[in-house]
């Protein structure tokens, strides 16, 4: 079946409401944003802007020196990595792996041995028998040995272990 065309009459009475419905929206809507135009506020005056930066503080709002301060910008660069925009919510950097385990330690009852830890690296399966003053690589040192902890210094700086049972 096919579609008959329509008469004159019809196309001519379409067009017709088209460009009433043109002319009306044209006659009633334009004056409207001519009326808003004219109602935009006057601008501000300088003296009543507040200044961009607190008079007496030489930072921002959040305490971070503003850009050119003392001549440095890696404390301003610094806060925007630390606080960075496209991180989730609630994120907070990874902790620091322990590169070592305490799995016990040994107290002789007498002064002819030195109490004794046993230590497990945590990304191997090595596992050291140390004493104070041994170690366990080339800049950890095994600092003292107490009951259930163990303290290792890695380049002057003194961490401790304390035992954790794994069940």
């Amino acid at each position: 079946m096919q579609a008959k065309p329509l008469p004159l009459t019809h196309l001519l009475l379409r067009l017709g409401v088209i460009a009433f419905f043109t002319i009306v929206s044209v006659v009633l809507i334009v004056p409207g944003f001519r009326k808003i135009e004219k109602q935009t506020p006057p601008p501000i005056p300088d003296e009543k802007l507040p200044a961009p930066y607190p008079a007496d503080k030489g930072a921002y709002s959040g305490g971070a020196p503003r850009p050119g301060d003392n001549g440095s910008d890696d404390a301003f660069l610094r806060t925007i990595i630390e606080n960075n925009l496209f991180r989730p919510l609630g994120w907070a950097p990874p902790r620091p792996i322990e590169p070592y385990r305490l799995i016990g330690t040994i107290h002789p009852t007498d002064d002819r041995r030195p109490p004794t830890a046993i230590l497990q690296m945590t990304a191997g399966d090595r596992t050291y028998i140390v004493t104070t003053g041994d170690t366990l690589d080339d800049a950890t040192e095994v600092v003292s040995i107490q009951p259930k902890q163990v303290t290792l210094s890695t380049d002057g700086k003194h961490r401790t272990l304390r035992f954790q049972p794994l069940f």
